[in-house]
């Protein structure tokens, strides 16, 4: 038997994530249908990750009231006013880190394609995120694991989230078909889990807003 000392990156992890065992973190989850998604995509040179984050920000623009943060040291509500969204990222180590993509809401997809793409390039092939990618710490993040061919889960969120969006690979599945009554039609689906912090939010809340994303994700504009 060897052991072995965990990377900074892994101490922290470590750390953080037992912090956020003490946090009320609460999972609710949905499926989407995301035909047009993807239609735009094969005619455009988006990543899919950009695409997700543009309509997350845009969700957010149309519930600012989850822009919101938890305050540790006086138990207060933190009311932001400029969307500072994170990205969970592979490393060249395979671990994850989670990168920021200040006032999302400011920028359009090809900005978003061109942050995006740039992070990645640090992450994978330097394995060095600097500390302007990563502070101040993104209240809210999009997680997607569809590129790694999983259909679920429950991700936990870091301390400092408000809520974490999951989104998983793509799976063609036979439903009803919307625009057919009484039929079944195989569609491409995804799972999206909404990780929230319940101290922020009662389940209501949460439930619409997840239900806005997936509008957005079902019928995108860009």
């Amino acid at each position: 038997m060897k052991t072995q000392k965990p990377s900074l990156l892994r101490q922290a992890t470590a750390k953080y994530l037992t912090k956020s065992q003490s946090i009320p973190f609460t999972p609710i989850w949905t499926s989407a249908d995301v035909s047009k998604l993807l239609e735009i995509r094969a005619v455009s040179r988006h990543k899919f990750s950009a695409m997700l984050l543009y309509l997350l920000a845009e969700s957010l623009l149309r519930m600012p009231e989850m822009n919101i943060g938890w305050e540790e040291k006086e138990s207060q509500i933190i009311l932001y006013d400029t969307l500072n969204l994170g990205i969970s990222l592979n490393t060249k180590d395979d671990d994850v880190v989670v990168a920021r993509i200040a006032e999302s809401n400011r920028k359009n997809i090809s900005q978003l394609n061109s942050a995006i793409s740039e992070l990645e390039e640090k992450a994978k092939t330097t394995g060095k995120i600097l500390e302007k990618d990563i502070f101040p710490l993104p209240n809210i993040v999009l997680n997607n694991a569809g590129m790694m061919d999983i259909e679920g889960g429950v991700p936990i969120p870091l301390p400092w989230n408000a809520l974490m969006v999951t989104t998983f690979t793509v799976k063609r599945m036979p439903v009803a078909d919307p625009h057919k009554p009484w039929a079944i039609g195989v569609l491409p689906m995804m799972n999206v889990v909404l990780t929230f912090d319940h101290r922020l939010f009662d389940g209501a809340k949460a439930a619409k807003f997840l239900a806005l994303f997936k509008q957005r994700l079902e019928n995108p504009r860009f």
